[in-house]
């Protein structure tokens, strides 16, 4: 693993007919290249304190709609964290209180607040192999503080189990069948897969991500590339895969962690982008990579 401050790059993927030439732009001490539909997010000398502040002035910046009694959440999310063989019970741990502490942070809450109704519906599952899905956290509301805090409690006091296998296709078809028991109506359904290897058991992945993508759900991804790999394979290999076989969806993107180091920076980042819908159709979407 990498020491802490030495994180690799998010890699921002938008799902949008439109293609843009190869252009870098640097803006103080970010940089972004985009490539394609792809836009890299280079964070090699940028600091954790800037990244967040990033998400938070764009989160300042959205239009602050009133509170919309036709929805019960804006947002239906499901965090699908693989626990497969690959990785040790205190790397499942450290995903969990990563995800812990992205809830309760205020990026994320700022994020949820300037939503229509003010609150998310979320869940989390840990996956490996096909006879392992586990509901740790089952669906939730997240309004304020105290909502948040209960749930990364939960998160924090339970232990991980481990399993064997990758089977993302039965990852994501279980978390299909469990969006479609959510209690509440939601304007966006969002699953969020985590995962630090390619699916290699439970069968074909491309009937169920079709399956789910016509029913709307969109599906991001966060790429764990650990180490020894260097940079440019996990950008070639694992976030390749991501990229062509597993997000989709209207606005769907990735962002990659290198290592478990950094794994609790990019969950908070990609959360509040999540949350905050920050997608190609916002209107200031990205606005601090155009500066």
């Amino acid at each position: 693993m990498r020491r802490a401050g030495q994180s690799g790059y998010i890699q921002v993927s938008l799902r949008s007919p439109a293609r843009r030439a190869i252009q870098p732009r640097t803006s103080g001490r970010l940089t972004a290249q985009y490539l394609g539909e792809t836009i890299f997010w280079s964070t090699r000398t940028l600091e954790v304190p800037m990244r967040l502040a990033i998400v938070a002035v764009l989160l300042a910046l959205l239009p602050t709609d009133s509170k919309s009694s036709n929805l019960d959440v804006d947002l239906a999310l499901i965090l699908a964290v693989d626990v497969s063989g690959s990785i040790s019970l205190s790397e499942a741990a450290l995903q969990r209180e990563g995800y812990a502490a992205a809830i309760e942070s205020e990026p994320v809450l700022q994020a949820i607040a300037s939503g229509a109704t003010g609150r998310i519906a979320v869940s989390y599952v840990e996956w490996s192999d096909a006879s392992h899905q586990k509901i740790v956290i089952p669906w939730s509301i997240i309004e304020r503080q105290g909502d948040a805090s209960g749930i990364a409690a939960s998160l924090r006091a339970g232990r991980p189990a481990s399993g064997l296998n990758t089977s993302m296709a039965t990852a994501l078809r279980f978390a299909g069948d469990y969006l479609a028991m959510a209690p509440w109506r939601a304007e966006r359904n969002v699953i969020d897969i985590s995962g630090d290897g390619v699916s290699n058991s439970g069968g074909d992945l491309e009937p169920v991500r079709q399956a789910l993508l016509s029913r709307g759900i969109v599906i991001n991804g966060l790429p764990i590339c650990a180490q020894p790999q260097s940079d440019e394979a996990c950008a070639t290999d694992l976030v390749g895969y991501y990229r062509d076989r597993v997000i989709g969806g209207p606005g769907s993107f990735i962002v990659t962690a290198e290592g478990q180091v950094d794994f609790a920076t990019a969950v908070r980042t990609k959360i509040a982008l999540e949350v905050a819908n920050l997608s190609p159709t916002a209107p200031l979407q990205y606005a601090d990579l155009r500066q």
